[in-house]
Parts: C-alpha cells; structure tokens; sequence
C-alpha cells in the first residue's frame, strides 16, 4: 500500500514538473533591445547616448533587427538613411569605420560624378552643412551694371567633407578644405563655368534628407547666361567618376 502510494506521488510530481516546464517553455521570453533616443542622420557614428534600451517580447522581433550594442556603437548610419527616434537598428542601417572610407564613391549611379566644391570658392557653412545632406547652389553673375542670382542646382548631395590633407573631415576639430558633392555628368560644365564665371553660395536644401537626385535648374534665371558663353575648358582632377 505504501509503494502504491510512493508511486502515485511520484507520478503526480512528475506530471506536476512537465506541467509545469511546458508552462516556462510557454511563457515569452523579453529581451532587452537598443533603440534609437533621437534622429540620426546618413553618416552620423553612433555613440552610447545615441541609444537606450526597451523590453520586448524576442519572438516578436524581425529577423533582421540589431539586438546587441555591440553591433551598433562606434558604427556609421549608412547614406540616404535616416534612424527616427525609438526606432529598431536594422541590419544594412550601419557600417563600420573602414567600410565607410572611400564612401563618397559608392553612391554614384553611372551618369553622376563626385565634385570637389573648394570652400574658398564658395559661399558655404562649414559647420551646418554635413555629410549626407542636400544642397541647393546659387550662383550671382554681373551683368554690366546689373547682378543677377537665382538658384542653379538643387539636392545636391554632400557626399564628404575633406582637410588640407585630403582626409574625411568627421570631428569639428578638424579644418573643411573642401565639400564633396554628387551631380549629373552632364550638368559638370555648368558648375565649372558658374565657378569661373560668378560666386557660389551654397544652402540646406528644403529637402534635406530625401533621396531626390541634384538637378540643374532649368528655369534659373541665370542658366541662359551660362549658356550663352563660350565653352569653358576646366580641367578639374577632383571631379572623380
């Protein structure tokens, strides 16, 4: 009677434990996951104040979402992507150090080119002006007596900040030498005769951030001016296919 009863207990124990791990292996499991604290722009490095952490269940996380900051920190937001406050890291969002050097060159399709824009040329902020931006460029002509300005290209994306020394600019200890920008091939002569021809200025697009091409404006008011000149011949070794 006894054994009986050691082994009714025995089974009602172990019916008790499977019950019971089913039950833990049921339960959600909750992971800690970093997110985004504000926006972060194309080419920013992601810092520990740039993230915090959330709890969420892991079996409703996508595949593709960056759990470990490991995977996040001391990395850079890739170009045309913007990172929105409380947002996952997604896989292909980031890229490291070295994958980032030369990065003015990956993002030209087959008909763009990179163009050195000197800041001594141009009228340009330095500071405000970042990486990953657009720009819309306006050109001043005189005329005679009269000065005509208009805009002449519009979403011009910054691609690089260069020094003296030709290196990517990424602290604001370092001096801007020149603005790196992408625009259409066949749009280059245009820029080379504005340069020669009259002053640069250089503003933050309305668009800043959006994936709109440059374009030169054909409606400027200065572009028949342009147009009417002779061709000029400028050999520019910064601009780079």
């Amino acid at each position: 009677m006894k054994k009986r009863y050691l082994l009714m207990m025995f089974g009602a124990l172990f019916i008790l434990t499977i019950t019971v791990l089913v039950i833990f292996l049921m339960m959600p499991r909750y992971i800690e996951v970093p997110i985004a604290t504000h926006t972060i722009r194309p080419w920013e490095k992601i810092e520990s104040e740039d993230i915090s952490y959330i709890r969420v269940e892991e079996t409703k996380l996508a595949d593709n979402v960056l759990k470990e900051s490991e995977e996040i920190l001391d990395r850079y937001v890739v170009a045309k992507t913007t990172i929105y406050p409380n947002s996952y890291f997604y896989e292909g969002m980031l890229e490291d150090e070295e994958g980032m050097k030369d990065g003015a060159y990956r993002y030209l399709a087959g008909d763009e080119v990179a163009y050195d824009l000197d800041v001594e040329m141009i009228k340009i902020n330095k500071t405000a002006i970042t990486d990953g931006m657009n720009i819309d460029l306006y050109l001043t002509l005189k005329i005679g007596q009269e000065i005509k300005s208009d805009i002449l290209f519009e979403n011009a994306l910054v691609l690089a900040k260069y020094d003296e020394e030709g290196k990517e600019v990424r602290t604001s200890d370092q001096k801007v030498k020149t603005f790196t920008i992408r625009i259409k091939r066949k749009d280059v002569n245009y820029l080379n005769k504005a340069l020669a021809l009259g002053e640069i200025s250089a503003i933050i697009s309305s668009e800043a951030y959006s994936d709109l091409d440059a374009s030169l404006v054909n409606e400027s008011k200065v572009l028949e001016y342009l147009e009417d000149e002779d061709h000029i011949d400028i050999t520019d070794p910064s601009i780079t296919d």
